[in-house]
């Protein structure tokens, strides 16, 4: 598996983090089979909401956190409708 970004993040502490938590969070979705799935597929809409704010959560307190990126980020990353 490669760990190149599909963008390029700045060397920050947030892009690092958030970096950290992508490798995490795929390394448990091919764990769990689930690599292929699409977010609407296994979570309703609400859920995937709620897991965008808390991920805004833990990180809203790092000082060049960017909260549409973020979103945008993870909801590509995990086949969710890409937020605005």
């Amino acid at each position: 598996m490669d760990n190149t970004p599909i963008v390029n993040i700045k060397k920050s502490k947030f892009g690092k983090e958030l970096i950290d938590l992508a490798n995490e969070l795929a390394e448990a979705y091919l764990e769990e089979g689930i690599a292929t799935e699409r977010a609407l597929d296994i979570a309703k809409d609400d859920e995937i909401e709620n897991f965008l704010n808390e991920v805004v959560s833990i990180f809203n307190t790092v000082g060049d956190f960017d909260v549409d990126r973020t979103k945008y980020y993870i909801s590509h990353n995990i086949g969710y409708k890409v937020a605005n």
